[in-house]
């Protein structure tokens, strides 16, 4: 499914009716990162607000601006969500080279040598955070990341795995 870049989502529930009230919030977020999602998260306005407050947060403006689409890929690769990792590999400034090699078996993303540190740290904060140790942070640092850019990027990386988990839960992919 990652092979096909046409992959898209939409929501499974059907489409909320705005009320006039909601009008004015729907417009401000008509060009969030969420808005294919929108008409299921606006069920719940002030959620949808404060989700977007942290997709506007330090954990995206603090990161490294240059990883975000890096780390953006590698979570919804991980997570399986095809329609999610199609919609960052559209986007300018998307890895190329990366984008090209996560659309490819799973064999071959093992292999893959781009960003050792920051793919192993995504890889086992998404399939297993619990077992998610310093052994997996501090080679962050040791790539030139400050601390707070390296608490950042795993910050945004849950919470692209959260969005990603959301979408295959209140969606289908096609």
């Amino acid at each position: 499914r990652f092979k096909t870049p046409q992959t898209i989502w939409r929501p499974a529930a059907s489409l909320v009716e705005y009320p006039p009230a909601h009008t004015k919030v729907r417009r401000q977020y008509s060009s969030s990162q969420c808005q294919m999602m929108a008409p299921v998260l606006m069920r719940d306005p002030s959620s949808f607000a404060l989700l977007e407050r942290i997709l506007t947060s330090t954990l995206h403006t603090a990161s490294p601006p240059s990883l975000l689409p890096l780390i953006t890929l590698l979570t919804s690769r991980i997570n399986g969500s095809a329609a999610c990792f199609n919609e960052q590999a559209t986007q300018p400034g998307a890895w190329r080279r990366a984008v090209i090699t996560l659309r490819q078996e799973d064999d071959d993303i093992a292999r893959w040598e781009l960003e050792p540190a920051l793919t192993q740290a995504i890889q086992w904060l998404t399939r297993a955070p619990d077992r998610f140790s310093a052994a997996h942070f501090f080679p962050l640092l040791t790539r030139g990341v400050s601390s707070e850019q390296a608490i950042n990027m795993l910050g945004w990386c849950g919470v692209c795995g959260w969005l990603n988990r959301l979408k295959i839960a209140l969606g289908e992919t096609y």
